[in-house]
């Protein structure tokens, strides 16, 4: 089960760096970061990924 709180924290704390990352760079941090704090088998990991993908671009677009 995602924890999409977690998600918003991780994308929040990598997002906002004075040097901002690439949409990429911050997918990879946050999805790396997540996988350490929740346990998630391989094939939640890309399911994971792409909920990643989705937030970032709504919080690079100011969503």
């Amino acid at each position: 089960m995602e924890n999409f709180d977690l998600l918003k924290i991780l994308i929040k704390k990598y997002g906002g760096i004075v040097d901002r990352p690439t949409k990429s760079e911050l997918q990879n941090t946050v999805l790396k970061e997540y996988c350490r704090r929740e346990p998630i088998t391989n094939d939640e990991k890309s399911h994971i990924a792409d909920i990643i993908k989705q937030m970032i671009n709504n919080y690079y677009d100011g969503g």
